[in-house]
């Protein structure tokens, strides 16, 4: 018995040495590490591959048109969109609940801001087109907003360039571009923002976390990926 103990004990050493010998370093990055300091959005831990979603700005040809032509196209720009965004917010509504689908009936109020309309309408007056003037519009209203300083003002902007965008691509088709290239499996999204409308069409089998430059925890993009269940960082810088 004791000469069986002490061959038990010896084999256990021996594996235990064994295993010490093929025990190596666990996997280490090639540089040092990088720590980006932001305001978390949304909890989680997610690890991937950071894929960079290349902002893209605008160029809006000017092209001159009268008042009442462009008034008609305008006009049926943001019929296009009202009905764009009521069925988005059916969809997010059927996914995610009513709180989020409310973040699309909001947006779809923007478009009787007397105040974008008359600023449209008074810069085709001057003699510009109407997506030069509308995107004008847009883009002085949500300057104007930002520049007060309140992080829910500052949502609100964000969500008048989202709507503004929409508007101007039905008025101008070609103006969207191409869409951005399939993302690849556990991806980690970078990006300067992203509209509410881009975080509530991501596809989660692939998009795994994200982070933004700008943005604040109280925007309907932080709202929807705490919603959608994704890790995201914002105001990253």
């Amino acid at each position: 018995r004791e000469a069986s103990l002490a061959e038990q004990t010896a084999a256990a050493i021996a594996a235990q040495r064994a295993a010490g010998a093929r025990k190596t370093a666990g996997w280490q990055p090639a540089g040092s590490l990088i720590s980006l300091p932001g305001i978390a959005a949304s909890p989680g831990l997610a690890i991937g591959t950071a894929r960079i979603l290349a902002s893209r700005q605008l160029h809006v040809p000017d092209r001159p048109i009268s008042l009442a032509e462009g008034g008609d196209q305008l006009h049926e720009a943001l019929a296009a969109t009202r009905k764009q965004l009521a069925d988005l917010a059916d969809a997010t509504q059927a996914t995610l609940g009513a709180g989020e689908a409310g973040i699309f009936r909001a947006q779809a109020e923007l478009l009787n801001d007397t105040d974008l309309i008359t600023l449209s309408c008074q810069l085709m007056v001057a003699g510009h087109g109407v997506e030069w003037s509308w995107h004008q519009a847009v883009e002085r209203l949500a300057e104007k907003i930002s520049a007060l300083g309140n992080p829910l003002l500052a949502a609100r902007a964000a969500d008048l360039r989202d709507v503004g965008r929409r508007v101007l691509f039905q008025l101008d088709p070609a103006l969207q571009g191409h869409a951005p290239a399939e993302f690849g499996p556990d991806t980690l999204l970078l990006a300067a923002d992203l509209a509410p409308s881009d975080t509530a069409s991501l596809d989660l089998a692939r998009v795994k976390g994200l982070a933004t430059a700008h943005g604040g925890p109280t925007a309907h993009t932080a709202i929807l990926a705490r919603t959608l269940g994704l890790p995201a960082l914002v105001a990253a810088g």
